[in-house]
């Protein structure tokens, strides 16, 4: 599933031989998407501040099996940090270009 407010971050991340399920804004519904897809991968574009952290703390619990995995913008650490004690299994910074990532 990705879960992204700018489609265009998050899709031009989805590598060769996954395919995407769901496609979602972080805010239209997210969490009940992922409990009727039940994914293998949610790759989460957030932006800075409260509301990413928000929506990585309502979707992390709510599929054992799903990997969180969290695009951030720039390269804050802390942020990063708090993002894995939320629930995500990684964080990956958008500033790189989509095939790198």
């Amino acid at each position: 599933i990705v879960a992204d407010d700018f489609e265009s971050t998050a899709v031009g991340a989805i590598p060769a031989g996954f395919t995407r399920t769901g496609e979602i804004g972080v805010e239209d519904g997210a969490p009940e998407l992922v409990q009727r897809l039940d994914p293998d991968v949610i790759l989460l574009a957030v932006g800075d501040g409260t509301d990413g952290q928000e929506a990585v703390r309502r979707l992390a619990p709510i599929s054992e099996r799903a990997k969180l995995l969290v695009l951030i913008r720039g390269g804050d650490p802390d942020l990063a940090l708090q993002m894995i004690r939320l629930g995500a299994r990684g964080v990956i910074q958008k500033r790189k270009a989509p095939d790198e990532l």
